[in-house]
């Protein structure tokens, strides 16, 4: 419905948006206090609302896969259709948009193993200072 609608999505987003900040800066200073060295926003429409996160993140790291990848994932996950999953998706960034944001990539495409994955995020630690 919110992907039909542009005032529902909007309103939606002006009722979840401050609840989730408020907790992300309660799960924040509770990271800061315990000293923790790196502080993970799993954010699906970071891109979209870039302005509101660009403050709060020191880099940004996108898991990608092709768009045809991502449609059939949703399709299973979701029991969606293709046209919906469509429409979906042409409200949100595209993926040459997230990759120009990215400052690091992981890649997980049809045929990306989860050991493949573990191994790449295994490379990008250090970057991170872990």
């Amino acid at each position: 419905m919110i992907f039909a609608d542009p005032a529902a999505r909007q309103r939606l987003e002006t009722i979840l948006h401050p609840l989730v900040e408020q907790a992300l800066e309660e799960q924040t200073r509770e990271a800061a206090m315990r000293s923790v060295r790196c502080v993970v926003f799993d954010v699906p429409l970071l891109i979209e609302n870039f302005a509101r996160w660009q403050s709060r993140i020191d880099a940004l790291l996108v898991v990608d896969c092709p768009e045809e990848v991502q449609i059939t994932r949703v399709v299973a996950r979701s029991q969606l259709s293709r046209e919906e999953v469509m429409h979906i998706l042409s409200a949100q960034a595209s993926r040459a948009q997230r990759l120009a944001m990215a400052n690091f990539v992981i890649t997980n495409d049809a045929g990306t193993t989860l050991q493949a994955l573990e191994k790449q995020l295994e490379a990008l630690l250090p970057r991170f200072g872990l």
